[in-house]
């Protein structure tokens, strides 16, 4: 998809955005007034917006592609 997306004869007129907001989150702020919420999801879309601009550590020596994911945003596997 990247390479159809380079070789395309518009690419060289597009321009890179760069998202500074999760507004899914900003709305979420916006109804929950609680400050230990509002905390929360800052922090939560800090570490997103950081995940995003390849700002995380890298969990692995000498790979900067391998991140840790904190257990409490993991998804549970759970067999039925």
């Amino acid at each position: 998809m990247v390479a159809a997306v380079i070789i395309s004869k518009i690419w060289s007129q597009s321009k890179p955005i760069h998202i500074r907001q999760n507004m899914t989150v900003h709305r979420m702020i916006l109804l929950n007034t609680a400050p230990e919420h509002v905390h929360i999801l800052q922090k939560y879309c800090n570490w997103r917006l950081d995940l995003g601009d390849g700002k995380l550590p890298s969990s692995v020596p000498n790979d900067s592609l391998i991140i840790q994911i904190p257990n409490k945003m993991v998804c549970k596997f759970h067999k039925y």
